[in-house]
Order: C-alpha cells, then structure tokens, then sequence
C-alpha cells in the first residue's frame, strides 16, 4: 500500500487523518508523512490498515447506506449516490 492509496481511501471513507490515527492507536503526524511520500507504509503494518479500513467501510456501510470500494479506494458503489 503506498501513502497516496491510503489517502485515497482514507478519504473515499470521509475519515479524517486523526480519526484514521485514533483507529489505528498511531500519531496523526505518521499518517501524514506516509500520505505526502516523506515515509512508506511498513509492510507489516498493511494488514492493520486495511482491517481497519475495512471494518470502518462496514461501520459506515450499516450507517449511511453500503458504500464498496476497490483496493485504490475508487466508489464502486453507493447506496447514497443517485444512478
């Protein structure tokens, strides 16, 4: 996972980098860094990521209607977006 495709879906799922840092138990300054490039993602914290983001898509899926994303955080679709 790159910085730019945690921002992406990070912000598909209208999360914010603070909300994102409280989730994963991380400063909020160490999602910034991987999001502008300063710092690549760990490979070991990947799995983390994406279980949390997924289970936050879900929260918000029983919340605001079911919202499926790709693995680049592109809407595939949306309950709340007219056709």
């Amino acid at each position: 996972m790159t910085g730019t495709e945690l921002r992406k879906v990070r912000r598909a799922l209208k999360l914010s980098q603070q909300k994102l840092a409280q989730e994963l138990s991380l400063p909020v300054q160490m999602i910034a860094d991987w999001e502008r490039g300063g710092k690549p993602v760990p490979a070991n914290m990947e799995a983390t990521i994406r279980a949390t983001l997924g289970r936050l898509q879900k929260e918000q899926s029983r919340h605001l209607g079911v919202r499926k994303l790709d693995d680049s955080g592109r809407i595939l679709y949306d309950s709340k977006e007219p056709s």
